[in-house]
């Protein structure tokens, strides 16, 4: 590819690329960037997780099962592309695209925190040890980037495999920031949302739980999932409203901006823990507040706010104590509300976008640790 032609740029990615890469989408639709194709890797999976939790038409998934499965049969014959790839360590997949890089530059996305062999989500047994091999050796190709979303991320990736990473954080689409509302005297009952998966390791049972003992809030669940059944006795009871999920981004930036706080009470589960995050700078662009668990994500967003609303695992006293003060003082409630607002702007879509295409552009970039 010449070095002043528009890349031509391709996104793999395990589920919806426009939701994980805005920014990306941001530079093809200023005209900086050409985007050649924005595929599922996951074929099958996806065409069944989608069947239940985004409902598409039957044309629609077999449409883009269609296209993904093509991919699979152009790889081969891909070259002079920057393609953009983010999935799990040692997945097998690798068999399929670790030979991209050969005739291709490769961006590799990843928020994974910690590598170890036996802690990643793809376990082969025996032959665990083989894919990691064709894993490391794909990661230290010479055509090959590594794109890390936290600075953690990027450190672990440095002291194992002695690869240096570049930090880009998900960004934020505007929809957000254009959706906060203008500062007013805040009324009671303070109003709370939880927006995701309704799982355990989300922790919704425990915002299930601990909703009915806040004082003065009312509590909106936004998602689907495994605890829905137990999301919709709670919604029975008056002080839950438990809505479907919001798809499309503009929506959901409006219904955040009708609450003051967000609430994420992620909890570990296995290896897993909440890895950035992003519904947090989603909710501080539109102007709420947020409180969440403190794990690696969330901690290194809100960190620097020491407002103290990062709280251990089960700590419900804790989050209930400031729900409790934040409903009891409007204009501490604001001044809460306006700091997370201020630390979104690191988020905005330019910002992120602007690094996203000296990426694409080759540019080797030295970067130091986010400061504290």
């Amino acid at each position: 590819m010449a070095s002043d032609a528009v890349p031509q740029v391709r996104i793999i990615h395990e589920t919806d690329p426009r939701k994980y890469y805005p920014a990306i989408f941001r530079l093809a639709a200023e005209g900086r960037i050409t985007i050649v194709g924005a595929n599922r890797y996951s074929v099958v999976k996806d065409f069944v997780r989608t069947s239940v939790r985004t409902k598409d038409s039957l044309i629609t998934r077999l449409r883009r099962t269609a296209s993904d499965l093509a991919l699979r049969l152009k790889l081969p014959f891909l070259r002079d592309e920057v393609i953009v790839i983010g999935f799990a360590p040692w997945d097998w997949r690798i068999l399929l695209y670790g030979a991209l890089p050969r005739k291709n530059r490769v961006v590799y996305h990843t928020s994974r925190i910690r590598w170890e062999r036996h802690t990643t989500p793809h376990q082969y047994g025996p032959l665990t040890g083989l894919f990691q091999r064709l894993w490391i050796r794909f990661l230290r190709h010479a055509n090959v980037q590594i794109v890390a979303v936290l600075d953690e991320v990027r450190d672990d990736i440095v002291t194992r495999f002695g690869v240096d990473a570049r930090v880009i954080p998900h960004a934020v689409p505007d929809e957000f920031f254009e959706a906060r509302k203008p500062s007013a005297p805040s009324t009671l009952p303070l109003r709370i949302i939880y927006v995701g998966e309704l799982s355990e390791k989300k922790g919704v049972r425990d915002l299930l739980e601990a909703a009915p003992t806040w004082t003065s809030t009312h509590v909106t669940v936004v998602g689907d999932g495994p605890l829905r059944p137990l999301c919709e006795a709670a919604a029975t009871q008056g002080a839950i409203t438990l809505l479907d999920p919001i798809w499309e981004r503009s929506r959901l930036a409006q219904v955040m901006a009708e609450h003051d706080l967000l609430v994420l009470l992620s909890k570990r589960e296995g290896v897993w823990e909440e890895l950035f995050g992003i519904v947090l700078t989603e909710a501080m662009a539109a102007g709420l507040g947020v409180i969440a668990t403190d794990h690696v994500g969330p901690r290194s967003i809100l960190h620097k706010s020491n407002l103290g609303n990062l709280f251990t695992e089960g700590d419900s006293a804790g989050v209930a104590e400031l729900i409790t003060r934040l409903a009891r003082d409007p204009a501490e409630l604001e001044r809460f509300k306006s700091q997370h607002y201020a630390m979104a702007d690191d988020y905005r879509i330019n910002h992120i976008a602007a690094e996203w295409q000296s990426v694409m552009l080759g540019e080797t970039v030295l970067q130091e640790p986010r400061s504290d």
